[in-house]
């Protein structure tokens, strides 16, 4: 499904045995390699975010709602003609407080008539993670795949902004307690994975971190110095 321009940048993703397969059919010109339709998703989502902020000035702007929205039209086309999946955005299911919530994205097949649920996505900025966190855990039921946080980061360079998420990860307690925190990619600053066991199954669940870096203040103030001159 993807060009290797995009996967070659997701290599630090992989699982041992899964790099070492794709570098070898990475040589024969083969790209059929995902499988998983989690990662399938994630990195949809993550090839959306990485030209997002590339016209960093036009997102800067923007708030929850608005990035929510843009977000939802650029990735729906490709999950539905790819995977054969919709994209909802505050769609009312699971608790707020007392009356039902809305997420902020919601990501599902139907099929035959059935519903699929695979994943909520929250998108918060990075100050309120933990809320962000906790609010995701009142949709999950036990019949979703998996949870993405989306946090959009304006305060503080990217790696700092995963130390950040980590810090709140290991700082929750109570039910939805993380039980495995993972950070993966170069620097440790591509993702993080964590996974809670969900309480009406004892199952695992994972949740994919994300974020949406929006700060780049060293670049704009080299920008501001170059108009000067």
């Amino acid at each position: 499904f993807f060009h290797y321009d995009n996967l070659d940048d997701y290599v630090d993703l992989m699982a041992c045995d899964l790099r070492e397969r794709y570098l070898e059919i990475r040589k024969k010109g083969n790209t059929s390699l995902w499988t998983s339709m989690s990662e399938n998703i994630v990195l949809e989502l993550m090839s959306v975010i990485k030209r997002f902020q590339k016209r960093i000035v036009h997102f800067e702007k923007r708030d929850e709602v608005e990035i929510t929205a843009d977000i939802q039209d650029a990735v729906a086309t490709s999950l539905n003609s790819k995977y054969d999946l919709h994209i909802s955005r505050e769609f009312t299911m699971g608790r707020a407080i007392k009356k039902l919530g809305e997420t902020d994205l919601y990501i599902y097949a139907e099929k035959d008539g059935h519903i699929i649920d695979y994943a909520v996505l929250e998108n918060k900025y990075i100050e309120n993670f933990t809320n962000q966190y906790n609010q995701l855990m009142g949709y999950l039921n036990p019949n979703f795949e998996f949870g993405i946080t989306l946090s959009m980061n304006k305060e503080m360079p990217l790696e700092n902004g995963f130390d950040e998420i980590e810090k709140r990860l290991k700082n929750i307690k109570g039910a939805f307690q993380p039980i495995e925190i993972q950070r993966v990619g170069k620097k440790n600053t591509l993702m993080i994975i964590s996974e809670h066991v969900v309480p009406e199954t004892g199952n695992r669940m994972k949740v994919f971190h994300l974020i949406f870096q929006l700060y780049d203040k060293e670049r704009k103030e080299t920008a501001i110095l170059a108009r000067k001159k």
